[in-house]
């Protein structure tokens, strides 16, 4: 299993941004129209409450395979169809979606973790900030010294174990839909490719936090050309580090003798 996965050199995670915005350049309308299809499609499951956001959950794995398909079409044919982000649907979408059951029962039992540590001020906090910035800066004020210990407790914890998740769900909508891995081993191998690559994550984490921070000052505009950029990287990265599986030869064709 390891055998399928490289290890590279650190400035490699700067170029998975690079080849991410070349891919984006090659059909840039129907990359930012399939990011503002993602984006109301998320607006409108906010709205439907708690179905909603579990329906969101369990589905992004399959939209996201869609986007991967989108860029190997345009890696191999330079075309992209504004239809790609729903091109893993089908027959095909049920291990994308235990997939993505998986990562929510993960996220749940995490979330029952971290608030049993942080306790009910913690809890608290975490539904104010859900209202608005004016309402968690109000819930941290009246926290005590002890509380805000527990606080900041929890939220070193909800980091150290949501990161082993994301690099776990990072490479594995990939690994299903182009190497057909089952979805536990999918999940394996995404983590130990980006254990393997941790400076290149270094260097590609730093760099996307600065790029943000770019995009954002003009009104937000330049998350147009960012995010489509981003899931595009996703694909760089994952050609980077994996090596697919030689098509197997097609048996030679038998002729009767005349």
């Amino acid at each position: 299993m390891n055998g399928q996965i490289k290890t590279v050199a650190a400035a490699r995670g700067w170029q998975w941004i690079v080849e991410g915005f070349t891919l984006f350049r090659r059909s840039p309308l129907n990359w930012i129209g399939q990011c503002l299809a993602l984006v109301a499609i998320f607006w409108v499951a906010t709205k439907l409450g708690v179905l909603g956001v579990l329906a969101l959950n369990l589905l992004y794995p399959v939209f996201l395979a869609g986007l991967m398909l989108g860029c190997r079409s345009l890696e191999q044919s330079g075309r992209m169809q504004l239809t790609h982000v729903l091109a893993a649907f089908g027959p095909g979408a049920a291990p994308l979606i235990t997939l993505g059951g998986l990562a929510l029962a993960a996220q749940i039992a995490l979330s029952f973790v971290v608030i049993y540590v942080g306790g009910a001020d913690f809890e608290e906090l975490v539904v104010a900030s859900q209202q608005g910035l004016d309402k968690a800066v109000e819930a941290v004020a009246a926290m005590d010294a002890s509380a805000l210990a527990r606080a900041q407790l929890a939220t070193s914890l909800s980091l150290l174990l949501n990161l082993p998740l994301v690099m776990a769900m990072w490479f594995a909508p990939l690994l299903i839909v182009f190497q057909r891995r089952p979805v536990v081993r999918s999940l394996i191998e995404s983590l130990m490719a980006c254990l393997k690559n941790v400076l290149p994550f270094l260097i590609y984490g730093t760099a996307l936090i600065a790029l943000t921070m770019i995009a954002l000052i003009p009104f937000g505009l330049g998350l147009f050309l960012l995010v489509p950029t981003v899931f595009a990287s996703i694909y760089a990265g994952y050609r980077d580090l994996f090596i697919e599986p030689a098509p197997e030869p097609e048996p030679p064709e038998i002729t009767s003798p005349p």
